[in-house]
């Protein structure tokens, strides 16, 4: 029986389809066959946010193209008790840190200022998982810690506070550096660390630049002291023990 040419075509499509997709044709439409991955962020999104559809058209407004620290910033005493906002107000944020086009778009400042209100509601897995996604964005110099811009941020308290989470971040880079652990995720053995020492990670001038808070500011109700870039501006009950996962 001979075969036709449309036939032969036929043929050859299915299998290259069945080839490329083995999965089927149900699985075909998020896939990452993109470099923003658009398809597979939005359904990223559908499993991991309240509003999916409103993150997801958020991430396609073109202006401003690097996102912003909210103007509605909360004092630290206000952020005190309202984890559940914060939450709220973060919403998607464990699928948004999977999906290039945030990751393009986000800065450094909105990252330091998500901690900030992470630290200050006492959401500390959330300071865990926002400091190795800034750590592991090594490959942008933008997010090169001496490089992170002055807020300039109006408010004495959490101008201090953030100049402190800052600090505390570099010597948390700095641990891990000391391990091998490279913001790259490659990984260095010690033999090598000592032929070729890992140069270190330095805080921006701003941020050694801002004084202590003239009145002690006590979160969480505890006066245990701890010495860490917190204590040294009089801010007291702040924890940055979750800054040193790997």
């Amino acid at each position: 029986m001979s075969t036709t040419p449309s036939h032969t075509f036929l043929t050859r499509t299915r299998y290259f389809l069945y080839r490329t997709f083995p999965h089927g044709w149900r699985g075909l439409w998020w896939q990452p066959i993109t470099p923003c991955e658009l398809r597979l962020s939005l359904r990223r999104l559908f499993h991991g946010s309240d509003h999916p559809l409103t993150l997801f058209f958020t991430l396609l407004q073109p202006y401003p193209w690097y996102f912003r620290v909210p103007k509605d910033q909360l004092t630290p005493k206000e952020l005190e008790k309202m984890s559940q906002a914060v939450m709220t107000r973060q919403d998607g944020i464990f699928q948004l840190r999977c999906i290039p086009l945030f990751r393009m778009r986000d800065t450094p400042l909105c990252s330091i200022y998500r901690i900030y209100e992470y630290m200050c509601a006492n959401i500390h897995d959330q300071v865990q998982y926002e400091t190795e996604y800034f750590y592991y964005h090594g490959d942008d110099p933008r997010w090169a810690m001496e490089n992170v811009p002055d807020p300039k941020d109006e408010n004495e308290e959490r101008y201090a506070f953030v100049a402190s989470i800052v600090e505390a971040l570099v010597a948390s880079f700095n641990w891990r550096l000391s391990l091998g652990l490279q913001r790259d995720r490659s990984h260095r053995s010690f033999a090598e660390m000592d032929t070729n020492p890992p140069q270190r990670v330095c805080a921006p001038d701003w941020a050694t630049a801002v004084p202590p808070l003239p009145v002690s500011l006590v979160i969480f109700g505890t006066t245990q002291r701890r010495k860490t870039p917190f204590e040294a501006r009089n801010i007291i009950g702040a924890i940055n023990g979750h800054m040193y996962t790997v």
